[in-house]
């Protein structure tokens, strides 16, 4: 009998321990777990704002929220999935000790109704206890949600019906947010700029770097996109014209994967960042290598050689992106080897020439680099001669509305700004190499300037899309 009790004691010493390991280690995954190593981070620090979300909020940075709104923003880093997650962090975040001032969000009505197992009761349930009680029990904080914002290719990867099964949760979930004065909702997912361009994102719901910072100034600085039950329908259409037309007529643009371009001039070219620059979305509608060594306020003249005037640049290129080979030069920018592309020097200068009075040409020297065609023509010459492979393309100046459209004369021995332009045209005619015309072409006036520029000068994402799509046109008919 002695052994058996023995036995039996022995087994059961043996389940209690596994029980014990098996408890522990669940007990360690659990504690060890993202969203609960999250749960402690925001329950142990201090802060003044909060950005939660259910994507990656890898590109998001707190420095920015600092600069840009004065405050100390702890950022998640777990992926939210649930409202019932969403809560967990509130109770944390309001327990915490931590004075709140704003609690930003980037929630998915899709990932909400998914875990509701799209039942419209739970929905009401969950968005009550896992958000709205927070917003009623809170009125001092100001509550800035943003939606998703997913790529083009997202959507054209769907069914139609799917969109608008999306769009029609989106719109349930703003009226059910409406109707609190302390939320705020932002939606940048209909934009043309942002969707257009499969480099704009490093995945279907999350932004490059400089992209995501652009909504997020966009979004939480500028309070621009803010959307309500009174203008959902109008954005959600934008979208859905957009993607019915890619769809059904999709835009084709040639591959210029072989060709490289490097990029001389001032901010027209130089505005913007990443892929939503000029050369960011040559790159990301065409495949083309780009490398833009634009430098705003500069110019094709120069009277002193301490500026970053087109004359003064050379020496400085050679040196940071080329190698000399056999008497002559390659572009190979960190000792990349480009020699199987077709290189070409894109040189978009005149606005800043026309600006500040330059004159257009000296008579007497057609090589005066205080002239607009005098540096123009005795840098080509330079670069000709160092690159003789490379093809050479002049854009003229582009259409402003600054100084009466361009028609006012800056100094006694500058022109008119369609001077300038008329001279860069000359000038390509003379040595034989490739104009785009952007002043006369691209069709802006008096009458839509400002629907293509951002300060009736410089281009707006529009106008570098429509400035983009010229210069790959060019290249795609030589």
């Amino acid at each position: 009998m002695a052994s058996i009790k023995k036995s039996r004691f022995t087994v059961i010493l043996i389940a209690a321990t596994g029980v014990a390991i098996v408890s522990g280690i669940l007990f360690f995954l659990w504690n060890s777990s993202p969203f609960r190593r999250d749960l402690r981070c925001f329950s142990k620090n201090s802060y003044d704002s909060v950005f939660l979300s259910m994507h990656s909020t890898s590109n998001y940075s707190q420095e920015d929220f600092a600069t840009y709104h004065g405050l100390n923003t702890l950022i998640s880093s777990y992926e939210i999935q649930s409202l019932k997650e969403l809560q967990r962090y509130f109770q944390e975040i309001f327990s915490s000790g931590n004075t709140v001032q704003n609690v930003f969000l980037l929630l998915d009505p899709d990932i909400i109704r998914e875990s509701c197992d799209q039942d419209d009761s739970r929905w009401d349930q969950e968005l009550q206890d896992g958000l709205f009680a927070f917003v009623s029990e809170h009125p001092d904080v100001n509550f800035e949600i943003m939606l998703p914002y997913p790529s083009l290719a997202y959507w054209l990867g769907r069914e139609p019906t799917q969109l608008e099964d999306t769009l029609t949760v989106y719109h349930t979930f703003i009226e059910d947010s409406y109707i609190y004065t302390n939320i705020r909702t932002f939606f940048t997912g209909f934009e043309n700029w942002l969707l257009i361009n499969p480099d704009n994102y490093i995945s279907d719901f999350d932004a490059n770097v400089e992209v995501t910072k652009k909504i997020f100034l966009t979004c939480f600085c500028d309070k621009a996109n803010q959307i309500t039950p009174i203008n959902d329908q109008i954005l959600f259409n934008m979208l859905r014209e957009l993607v019915a037309k890619e769809r059904y007529n999709p835009t084709v643009y040639p591959d210029l994967s072989d060709y490289c371009l490097v990029f001389f001039g001032d901010s027209v070219i130089a505005y913007g960042e990443g892929s939503y620059s000029i050369t960011g979305y040559v790159t990301g509608f065409s495949d083309a290598i780009t490398y833009n060594c634009s430098v705003g306020g500069s110019a094709a003249s120069t009277d002193s050689p301490d500026t970053n005037d087109f004359p003064n640049i050379l020496n400085g290129f050679l040196a940071e992106y080329c190698i000399e080979d056999n008497g002559t030069w390659r572009f190979a920018p960190n000792g990349t080897d480009l020699s199987d592309k077709k290189l070409y020097f894109v040189l978009n200068y005149g606005l800043n020439d026309y600006f500040k009075g330059a004159a257009v040409e000296n008579p007497e020297d057609p090589y005066d680099i205080t002239t607009y065609t005098g540096g123009l023509r005795s840098c080509l010459k330079e670069y000709m001669t160092l690159f003789p492979d490379a093809g050479f393309i002049i854009m003229t100046p582009t259409f402003t509305e600054y100084f009466s459209y361009g028609t006012e004369h800056k100094s006694d021995i500058g022109g008119s700004l369609t001077d300038y332009v008329d001279a860069a045209i000359a000038l390509a005619e003379e040595l034989n190499i490739y104009c785009l015309d952007n002043y006369h072409d691209l069709e802006i006036d008096e009458s839509n300037v400002w629907d293509f520029t951002a300060d009736g000068c410089h281009p707006n994402e529009e106008g570098r899309i429509r400035i983009a799509r010229h210069i790959i046109e060019l290249l795609g008919n030589l």
